[in-house]
């Protein structure tokens, strides 16, 4: 028989896999696998498996390619025919990734622990580019102000922007929500405070993060601008000092945002960071998105993200940023951010 070429052998399982360029794939591309099995039934040459027209897509990986080499597949042993359900290798062939390149990625908004850029890494960072590399891309973060990720974008200077809501920036698509920031008002156990709702804020000293007033709500604003006892702070860290030490009552941060300044040196030192706190979710968590300018690399952001969770290193990523000291805290109202 005649094969196209180029072609692919593998000496160890006596096959060779080869393209086959058709109209019938998605990309253009299906393949054809011959395989010799010894001994061979007298009067038989070989046995032939064939899969028409089937692409090379990494969303076929692997159980929906073993259902599609079902339905498809048969093996000819003279003028028997045996349908084929299990090919291992061509499942892992087909899970190859396509067309790996290094993706451009906006990152607009940069806090610890979800972003830390001068190590390169974070909870949030962690994330999107393990997404990527499941994938085959490798991700080459670009820092800047968030204000100028849209320009970014817009200009082709990049593929993509992180930490993104559905509606902020026009004409683009976006991932499937790949992590949750939250905020809470943060009290010390021991003061026994209750804080159930924004207006329980009054009366209390309040520390805030910088332009809370902004990204909380008009509500919340509200009740602010009535305390005279409400102040925000640019520098986190002061935060977790100024509670662990009993100088202010509550503070609105994000939860982990707020653990990881406080198990920072400058805090731990200063303070007993073991003291339980309390957390009030008096705010709704915050769901975020990276946003692309392809459709193709958004669907395969969303496959390594699956593949992720589905693995359990996204759960992993989380731990490694998370506070270790699960004991010294408490939740505070329904179960449950940031910017």
């Amino acid at each position: 028989m005649a094969m196209a070429k180029p072609s692919v052998r593998n000496n160890d399982a006596n096959q060779r896999v080869e393209p086959n360029r058709g109209r019938d794939s998605p990309r253009g591309s299906s393949i054809r696998l011959m395989t010799k099995v010894e001994p061979r039934p007298q009067g038989v040459n070989r046995h032939e498996f064939s899969v028409p027209s089937l692409a090379l897509s990494p969303a076929m990986c692997p159980i929906d390619v073993m259902a599609d080499i079902g339905s498809h597949s048969t093996v000819k042993r003279g003028g028997d025919e045996v349908k084929m359900r299990r090919i291992v290798l061509l499942s892992l062939l087909l899970c190859l990734p396509a067309e790996a390149r290094e993706v451009t990625v906006g990152v607009g908004l940069s806090l610890s622990p979800y972003v830390i850029p001068e190590e390169l890494r974070g909870m949030e960072y962690d994330i999107a580019k393990s997404a990527l590399a499941l994938e085959g891309h490798e991700m080459k973060p670009v820092f800047l102000p968030l204000g100028r990720v849209a320009k970014a974008l817009d200009g082709g200077q990049m593929d993509a922007a992180m930490t993104q809501r559905p509606g902020t920036l026009t004409g683009l698509v976006y991932s499937d929500i790949y992590i949750v920031y939250r905020n809470y008002a943060i009290t010390l156990a021991s003061r026994q405070l209750n804080v159930d709702r924004l207006e329980d804020l009054s009366g209390k000293s309040v520390l805030a993060f910088q332009r809370a007033t902004s990204y909380l709500g008009p509500e919340f604003k509200k009740v602010a601008e009535a305390n005279q006892a409400y102040r925000e702070e640019a520098n986190q860290l002061i935060q977790p000092l100024l509670l662990y030490k009993g100088r202010v009552d509550v503070v609105v941060a994000d939860r982990n945002i707020f653990d990881w300044f406080a198990n920072q040196p400058e805090v731990r030192d200063k303070a007993d960071i073991s003291q339980p706190v309390t957390y009030h979710p008096l705010f709704p968590p915050t769901e975020y998105r990276v946003a692309f300018r392809d459709v193709a690399l958004r669907d395969a952001f969303n496959r390594g993200l699956a593949r992720l969770r589905a693995e359990g290193e996204y759960d992993r990523i989380i731990a490694r940023y998370s506070k270790a000291q699960a004991p010294a805290l408490s939740i505070s109202g329904p179960s449950g951010g940031s910017r």
